[in-house]
């Protein structure tokens, strides 16, 4: 009996998967993970974490950060590649983080967050040594340059006043 070999290739993943997929790699991404279950895995860390410090919008703010940002990659001309291995979401679950954390849960923080988070994609393609694959060390300056900018007096946040939380 002769056996036959399937040499059909498999389906393309659609772009709700491959959306999904570069989601979690965001998240994942934190830790410089390309890998969509670590990003899975963190995101049930980060919601477990806030869940049990009794800080819930910690943890859906990580959400609504990665999907802005991941969104806000969508919008400009760049590579597709960046955004499917997860480097426009990462900076976005940093910001998503840290502004329920300090700033508390109000419509003026989660527009905050949404504005920020998706700006934290649109600084990274402002600067084109940051792209470069070498440039690990460097992923960060998006979040930290608009972290710094939303405790500016421009922007009238004062991320400083909130200090004590960390002392």
């Amino acid at each position: 009996m002769a056996t036959t070999t399937n040499t059909a290739a498999a389906p393309a993943p659609s772009k709700f998967n491959i959306t999904i997929r570069s989601l979690f790699r965001g998240v994942g991404q934190v830790m410089f993970q390309n890998s969509a279950w670590t990003g899975l895995f963190f995101m049930l860390g980060i919601f477990w974490g806030a869940y049990e410090a009794h800080m819930p919008t910690v943890a859906w703010g990580a959400v609504v950060g990665v999907v802005a940002s991941t969104l806000a990659g969508y919008i400009i001309p760049g590579t597709v590649a960046d955004g499917e291995d997860g480097l426009w979401g990462f900076n976005g679950v940093l910001v998503g983080c840290a502004f329920p954390t300090f700033l508390g849960s109000t419509w003026q923080m989660w527009l905050a967050l949404v504005i920020c988070s998706m700006a934290t994609t649109w600084v990274r393609q402002g600067f084109p040594w940051y792209s470069a694959s070498s440039s690990r060390v460097f992923f960060a300056i998006s979040f930290l340059y608009c972290i710094l900018y939303a405790d500016s007096s421009e922007c009238n946040l004062k991320l400083s006043e909130f200090s004590e939380v960390l002392c």
